[in-house]
């Protein structure tokens, strides 16, 4: 039965969402906005980025877009407005909450990096719920 829920999603959007998150994340870390805050946070320059860390995170992105798309499909979200709450749910209820998690128990690296991916990651999952519920 599981499996069944497979033959109804929309590959192409699953495609479309994965790279509209891999674009925004190249966005936001090459800008001003974020890239400075993460290199003092990791200490790590991302220049240095290998195309296989680059492909791995877009397959990762596919991943992520698959899980949506199965749970879009499950609870029928179908307009806009019902891809930003899976976005909003999706992030915080299971990235939000884990990166809290590890905060509590890593220290004030982990929080600082935390607030720099926090604000990227939840808006690559609201553009992902939207693109896989319409």
């Amino acid at each position: 039965m599981l499996f069944d829920a497979f033959g109804d999603l929309n590959r192409l959007m699953m495609i479309v969402a994965a790279l509209a998150c891999w674009i925004l994340r190249a966005i936001s870390y090459s800008s001003p906005l974020f890239r400075g805050q993460w290199q003092a946070t990791t200490g790590k320059d991302m220049s240095q980025s290998s195309a296989t860390q680059i492909a791995k995170n877009l397959v990762l992105w596919f991943i992520t877009a698959l899980g949506l798309a199965l749970i879009a499909n499950k609870i029928g979200a179908d307009d806009a407005l019902d891809g930003i709450v899976l976005g909003f749910v999706a992030s915080f209820g299971f990235v939000g909450t884990n990166r809290i998690n590890e905060s509590l128990h890593m220290g004030m690296e982990n929080k600082a990096l935390m607030k720099v991916n926090a604000p990227y990651t939840l808006l690559g999952f609201i553009v992902m719920g939207i693109i896989l519920s319409t």
